[in-house]
């Protein structure tokens, strides 16, 4: 018989194990599995096959993760319990979008933990902290929302809720998750691309596609009120002058060039499964004001073709120290813009491939999480070489970071120029980056600012750098004087790779501190920072001369630590 009682408790506490190691965060943060792990109360509830459900989600941009969501609406709630400790320095993070079914009519949300409201720390366009107890997603793409926590006066199970407000309509809610300190809910989803399924940066295998808001400023983007006009892309960062509006297509603006197609074209890897996690691509032809080329927004996700061939390709594939000893045991993106790739549009216009993670699209999560007390210190780690097919081409190979947290659910960017490259690029604090076709990887577009990451070479010393304006590494006793590090492991020329090491938090502050995006100090950025995405690429431009034009860029080990 104790034998038996013993064999019963042990049974019992197995059985309980797994719910109380669960319990210490989110689970069924996707809501893939319905009545698991949630409360909810009043209109509120999980996407499903009933009528309801159907018409709740009805013209919603795609799941963020899996194939359901969460929807609140008029006071409707969810509401999960969860282990907090006072230390925990706990982050609620969510994604979340506006519902369709009403129209332009908004809904809030609010978090309430212990029956105590919780502040969200935005940031707002004008440069200035916005503190809030509500949120207001956005139409047409999912935003991620990050909230760090009041400190718990106990070590126990805490109920944390998100709540909606009193409105008759609903917003769309997904991938929640709680990172602490000592357990991170961030990062990259498939970091040494051991499964490498990627696919285009549309949402389904169909071809047409729309033109989200166009995104402008009224003067020169340094020191006006940022405005949103309904339209398509805009021709460039800033308003030509003496147009009331850059946008295609709307009253005052220009007509779409012939060249700019409506159409995209959706693509792949043949592991790729819908709802699955994935990497992205996206394929673009960019114009210049060359006659033939016609001038403005590019054509969004071309074709891509197998590599080997003529055209823009992608592919994913094992190398080790015997086949290429300067990258040893990796698996390998490949990016190639082959000779002649860019047919139909003519080969002096310039093509663009990105390969990248972004939390609304197949990552799952946020790709890093910090705070402005720098409680949390992540890094993006990286390893990536550039080749130039024709030496009379400029190949340009970038990483673009995309920040989330603003009162006006605008991504701010940076963009950071890699390796060896001809192009030349000072500190540009605040463009605009427009690629907003809806359900697209950047819809709605952007602030972005340019960097580059470290002197080139024999390039002089006209140049500014990452690593000359912020340098140092980052210190929780000094983060204000404390910049960015970068360890390059090779100076990038055009066949050895570099290894890149960046400071995520020193990297977003020292920006900050040199009026990227409108800012003047790290005071004014969200807190907690959260980066939503992150992408490298390759860019060909050209000569005139030139009769052809070709790059092949290669990242291997992309991580988040």
């Amino acid at each position: 018989m104790k034998t038996f009682r013993t064999i019963v408790a042990l049974f019992i506490i197995a059985a309980m194990f797994p719910l109380i190691c669960q319990a210490q965060t989110i689970v069924n943060g996707s809501f893939e599995t319905p009545n698991y792990g949630w409360t909810f109360s009043g209109t509120a509830g999980i996407s499903g096959s009933s009528f309801y459900d159907a018409f709740i989600t009805s013209g919603a941009p795609e799941v963020p993760d899996g194939n359901h969501v969460a929807y609140l609406g008029n006071g409707g709630s969810l509401e999960q319990t969860v282990y907090l400790t006072p230390a925990s320095e706990a982050i609620l993070t969510f994604q979340a979008t506006q519902s369709a079914i009403n129209g332009s009519a908004v809904q809030y949300l609010t978090v309430i933990v212990d029956n105590g409201q919780q502040l969200f720390h935005l940031a707002s366009p004008e440069g200035k902290a916005y503190p809030t107890n509500w949120i207001i997603p956005p139409f047409g793409y999912y935003e991620i929302y990050s909230i760090k926590l009041a400190p718990v006066t106990y070590a126990g199970y805490h109920p944390i809720k998100i709540l909606s407000g009193y409105y008759n309509t609903a917003v769309l809610i997904d991938t929640v998750s709680i990172t602490t300190t000592s357990s991170h809910a961030y990062g990259l989803w498939d970091q040494q691309l051991n499964n490498g399924t990627w696919r285009s940066d549309q949402p389904s295998s169909t071809t047409p596609i729309s033109f989200g808001p166009c995104i402008y400023t009224g003067s020169s983007g340094l020191d006006q009120p940022d405005q949103i006009v309904s339209g398509g892309a805009t021709p460039n960062g800033t308003p030509p002058v003496g147009k009331s509006s850059p946008c295609y297509g709307v009253p005052g603006g220009p007509a779409y060039p012939p060249l700019v197609t409506k159409n995209a074209n959706w693509y792949s890897s043949p592991g790729y499964t819908a709802g699955s996690p994935h990497w992205l691509v996206n394929v673009n032809s960019e114009f210049l004001d060359f006659p033939e080329c016609g001038s403005g927004p590019g054509v969004q996700s071309l074709p891509i073709v197998t590599p080997g061939n003529t055209g823009i390709a992608v592919s994913i594939n094992r190398v080790t120290t015997q086949s290429d000893p300067k990258i040893g045991n990796y698996n390998v993106v490949s990016l190639i813009t082959g000779i002649g790739n860019n047919k139909p549009i003519p080969t002096y216009c310039i093509p663009y491939i990105g390969f990248g993670a972004n939390s609304a699209h197949g990552n799952a999560k946020a790709i890093a999480i910090m705070d402005t007390s720098v409680n949390y210190r992540p890094h993006l780690k990286f390893s990536a070489s550039i080749f130039d097919f024709d030496k009379s081409s400029l190949a340009a190979s970038w990483v673009y970071i995309s920040i989330s947290g603003w009162s006006d659910n605008i991504k701010r960017m940076i963009g950071l120029q890699l390796g060896n490259n001809k192009l030349r690029y000072d500190f540009m604090p605040k463009l605009w980056w427009n690629w907003n076709f809806k359900n697209s990887f950047y819809y709605p577009g952007g602030v972005i600012s340019f960097w580059r990451a470290y002197p080139e070479a024999g390039q002089g010393q006209d140049q500014t750098s990452v690593n000359e304006t912020c340098p140092g590494t980052i210190t929780p006793s000094n983060p204000i004087n404390s910049g960015l590090s970068f360890t390059a492991t090779y100076l990038g020329n055009n066949a050895n790779p570099v290894s890149y090491d960046i400071d995520l938090y020193g990297l977003i502050s020292c920006f900050a501190r040199k009026q990227a995006w409108g800012l003047n100090s790290i005071g004014s950025l969200p807190n907690p920072i959260t980066v939503s995405g992150v992408e490298w690429s390759l860019e060909m431009t050209r000569q005139d001369s030139a009769p052809n034009m070709g790059g092949w860029m290669t990242i291997w080990n992309p991580r988040v630590e």
